[in-house]
């Protein structure tokens, strides 16, 4: 009962990452072990590239460094959105970026303002991203589930899509 995994398009991605106000970002650390946290998402203008302030002196930071292939993912279980954007990352000391990113709420972190060595700004440059969707309302999700049982036709739980950044001819 395998559905098929549909071509993505990035506008589809854009709208369904826009809302969700958090990732969490997985990396790596020295020995294997993989490590997530939640970052705030700043840009809402997803193009490939996906931009977060962090702490240039952090374990986040360390761990990109070493190995910067990173995992973003993105929930929204009450809309049935399930997002994965995996990437290479690097953290850049970049204050024109931070500038363009900053808001209140990184003024609790970086108290020294976006300028402060201090402040990095992620890069994640996504190489590729799956998305999972489902159905809107209740009664598409009980007859969708009512299809895939009887007629055992998944199609109506939803879709699921896949994106290959490296591949795309167009810019965004």
């Amino acid at each position: 009962m395998n559905r098929a995994v549909e071509q993505g398009s990035v506008d589809e991605l854009r709208e369904l990452i826009k809302e969700v106000k958090y990732a969490l970002l997985t990396t790596a650390a020295r020995d294997g072990t993989l490590h997530s946290r939640p970052l705030t998402t700043l840009d809402w203008e997803f193009d490939g590239v996906a931009w977060f302030l962090v702490r240039r002196d952090s374990r986040l930071a360390d761990e990109v460094g070493a190995t910067p292939e990173v995992n973003l993912a993105y929930a929204s279980p009450e809309d049935d959105t399930f997002v994965s954007l995996a990437g290479r990352a690097q953290v850049l000391h970049d204050p024109a970026r931070a500038r363009a990113l900053w808001n209140r709420w990184a003024e609790m972190f970086f108290p020294g303002g976006p300028e402060s060595a201090e402040v990095g700004v992620l890069r994640v440059n996504v190489r590729s991203a799956e998305y999972w969707t489902g159905p809107n309302d209740l009664v598409e999700k009980v007859t969708g589930a009512a299809r895939a049982l009887v007629a055992k036709d998944p199609s109506g739980l939803g879709h699921h899509a896949r994106i290959d950044f490296a591949a795309r001819s167009d810019s965004a």
